[in-house]
């Protein structure tokens, strides 16, 4: 392979690769739409167990699951109620903290290098900030620069302790006996389902596996799928009329509504496959085998096929043959022979 053809396969394939991830995240979002209405529904839980999905294939085949993620729990802390609930009654749970800007203020970065230049580096350390010899003077010259909080132990332990429901306050709220009062510190909010979904990582080559082979035995329903992933092909290109492959006309029809001529007529490939002496070259060939009927070929194999085949075919391989310097009489050539993606131009008046 030259650089020319490494770089035409790879910028070709890159250009396929992108359409068939935007045709991906479209379905994705449809599919996110079907589980987020599926999984309220009482027959889907007792059909599937709850937020689980058979992948299964057109012929039966289960070749894997996905699970669609249930609703996310958020929860909210009142910090600014709880700070005031805690300095009301236990101020050994609260701290006293630099704020962030005090970091950067020029007047800081004064007084720490007269009195405390243990606490500079470029800008004032960051773990210095809480340093009680800091915070002194701090608040002896900018008391707007400290501010208090709740500890985060002190904090913690009082979202464990509103997290037990007892008789005098439900989950969530803080209850103090002496004055009775209560504080809603924490709310629990179960978001709906959202229709998101994860495969199972571990059955990803199998699953993969699984469908390549469907869409090399030609299942309908899967080359439906997959030439859908890539027809935009056929949608960018500026004559396009078609799409290869038997459903693929099926397919544009849905989604354009428009007619789709047969094979024989103008392709988004550029020349058509045959004419009426049969396929105009052993590339032309090679295309259909692998685009149309989802198999394998190369030029020189389908060259040596259609020198068998006899009449004009014949006549077309073998001067294709001698334009690439393949020998007509060694037919094993055809099957050992590499052949770049991007096949050297035909000859002129090939198909005319």
């Amino acid at each position: 392979m030259s650089t020319t053809d490494a770089a035409l396969a790879v910028t070709v394939l890159d250009a396929i690769v992108a359409l068939a991830e935007g045709e991906l995240t479209k379905k994705r979002a449809e599919a996110e739409a079907v589980f987020k209405d599926a999984i309220n529904s009482t027959s889907f839980r007792a059909s599937t167990g709850a937020l689980q999905v058979d992948i299964t294939l057109p012929d039966g085949q289960v070749i894997g699951r996905l699970s669609v993620k249930a609703g996310t729990k958020t929860t909210t802390t009142d910090e600014v109620g709880l700070h005031e609930w805690a300095a009301e009654r236990n101020r050994e749970a609260l701290e006293e903290y630099a704020v962030p800007a005090a970091a950067r203020d020029e007047r800081v970065l004064d007084l720490l290098m007269r009195e405390c230049p243990e606490a500079l580096g470029v800008h004032v350390k960051p773990e210095m900030l809480g340093d009680p010899r800091v915070l002194d003077l701090l608040r002896g010259k900018f008391p707007e620069l400290v501010s208090s909080r709740v500890r985060p132990g002190s904090l913690k332990a009082y979202v464990a302790e509103a997290r037990k429901s007892g008789e005098n306050a439900p989950k969530g709220w803080l209850f103090d006996p002496e004055t009775g009062e209560r504080l809603h510190l924490v709310t629990e909010t179960q978001q709906d389902p959202s229709g998101a979904f994860a495969f199972n990582g571990a059955e990803t080559a199998d699953r993969r596996r699984a469908v390549i082979e469907a869409l090399a035995a030609g299942d309908p329903v899967v080359r439906a799928i997959a030439f859908g992933a890539v027809g935009a092909i056929a949608l960018v290109a500026e004559e396009a009329e078609t799409i290869p492959g038997e459903v693929a006309s099926d397919w544009l029809a849905a989604e354009t509504g428009a007619e789709t001529p047969p094979m024989a007529e103008k392709t988004p490939f550029g020349a058509p496959f045959c004419d009426e002496h049969g396929f105009k070259s052993p590339e032309m060939a090679a295309a259909h085998a692998v685009m149309v009927q989802g198999g394998y070929s190369t030029p020189p194999i389908e060259a040596y096929r259609m020198l068998r085949d006899g009449g004009v075919g014949a006549e077309r391989a073998r001067a294709w043959m001698d334009l690439h310097g393949l020998n007509p009489d060694d037919p094993h050539q055809g099957e050992n022979v590499s052949w770049p993606l991007s096949a050297a131009n035909e000859p002129a008046g090939y198909g005319q």
